[in-house]
């Protein structure tokens, strides 16, 4: 259960790190325009819920949460609500909703998050591993040689693999973060320069 407890709270975070790391980006390649539209179907407020568990876990860390009276309670819903967003953008390309004042509120989203960004590469030791996509590969760990692997980026398809509720097989499992594309790309280039 510890354990499990561990890979939930890491997958959250990494999906929360993972969408401020997409937004800052794609505005920053691609412009507002591109990530803005009348028929979006993610609401920016997600950019605000992925800082604001950022913060907590930053507040955290640095043991500023220590006297902070009546914690907030992220229920279950709100997290399953969020990977949805995270996966709708990451993955699929959805736009942001269009609202009032959408431009100008996107721009202080994203220099929010880029803030946000800057500090949580002191705290998260796998920064640099991460890419956007938050992918994650499930490995039978019972001496498998390479079979049975398989990549997965949605946590309770994850949880219902490593974890069924009734346990027919004793199958244990090895689950482990995907390198993101951009270290893996750095980690050949450097690899091809030293041969």
């Amino acid at each position: 259960p510890d354990e499990l407890n561990e890979f939930t709270e890491n997958f959250r975070m990494t999906a929360c790190i993972s969408i401020l790391r997409w937004v800052v980006e794609a505005f920053e390649e691609k412009g507002a325009y591109w990530l803005i539209s009348d028929d979006g179907r993610v609401p920016m407020s997600c950019i605000q819920f992925a800082t604001s568990r950022c913060k907590d876990f930053i507040d955290c860390c640095l043991h500023n949460d220590i006297d902070i009276e009546g914690d907030i309670k992220i229920w279950e819903h709100d997290w399953d609500v969020f990977l949805t967003h995270h996966y709708l953008l990451t993955h699929e390309n959805a736009k942001f909703q269009m609202q009032e004042d959408a431009f100008a509120s996107l721009e202080a989203y994203v220099d929010t998050a880029k803030r946000m960004i800057e500090k949580m590469k002191l705290l998260w030791p796998q920064y640099g591993l991460d890419g956007t996509l938050n992918i994650w590969i499930i490995k039978p760990g019972n001496k498998c040689r390479g079979r049975g692997i398989i990549l997965m980026n949605n946590i309770k398809q994850i949880i219902s693999i490593v974890n069924p509720p009734v346990s027919a097989t004793k199958t244990r499992y090895v689950v482990q973060k995907y390198i993101g594309e951009i270290f893996l790309s750095k980690f050949i280039y450097v690899f091809l320069n030293l041969i």
